[in-house]
């Protein structure tokens, strides 16, 4: 079987987040704080380290979740982590079809790049 260490939750900065909600009307408040650069968009990922097993030696590898992007940069931690909630049930199909053991842990913190 294939080992996996603890999940990190990831929060990176989305430069393709998609604003065009913004225009519609009794959203104008929220377009100017937008346009002044008070929130931005970013997307939640989970993401792990796979020992996978090849002959008598192992290859380690980088194992990560698609991810929610577009996401309004001042959601807030809670809602991260709502996020990599869901995420996780991703993760751990994608580790089963690597034949590793689920469930895996995720660090509560956030890390972000």
């Amino acid at each position: 079987m294939n080992t996996v260490e603890t999940a990190t939750i990831v929060v990176v900065t989305d430069d393709d987040g998609d604003a065009s909600y913004l225009e519609q009307p009794g959203w104008e408040d929220r377009l100017a704080q937008y346009r002044n650069g008070d929130f931005g968009y970013v997307g939640v990922y989970l993401e792990t380290k796979v020992r996978i097993h090849y002959g008598l030696d192992f290859i380690t590898t980088r194992v990560r979740t698609p991810g929610l992007w577009s996401i309004e940069s001042d959601s807030g931690e809670d809602y991260f982590l709502s996020v990599a909630d869901d995420e996780y049930w991703t993760l751990a199909q994608m580790l089963r079809e690597l034949n590793c053991a689920t469930p895996v842990d995720i660090d509560r913190s956030i890390e972000y790049r």
